[in-house]
């Protein structure tokens, strides 16, 4: 790893990434679409819940969207609270 970090060099990674056909970039599509339903639909459960009142109270420089809940937070904490909301309703 360089100096930019494990963050700026995964996004570097995904940036120049060439898929390897149309099925692939559909089915990116879907998952992404997918995780970010299922973080909505998460959101509204208690721990997300008390987590981003916890955060809305907190947060000094929020840039960050905190999914379902209508405000922002730093980025660290709309991370933890939007992973919160992804897995929140796994039952694998």
């Amino acid at each position: 790893m360089g100096d930019s970090g494990l963050t700026a060099e995964f996004a570097s990674l995904l940036e120049n990434w060439q898929p390897a056909g149309a099925d692939v970039t559909e089915m990116c599509h879907r998952l992404l679409i997918d995780g970010l339903a299922i973080a909505a639909a998460g959101s509204r459960e208690q721990g997300p819940t008390l987590m981003a009142e916890m955060a809305r109270s907190e947060s000094s420089s929020p840039v960050a969207t905190v999914i379902g809940k209508g405000f922002a937070a730093t980025p660290a904490m709309a991370a933890r609270i939007n992973g919160m909301a992804m897995h929140v309703l796994d039952f694998e």
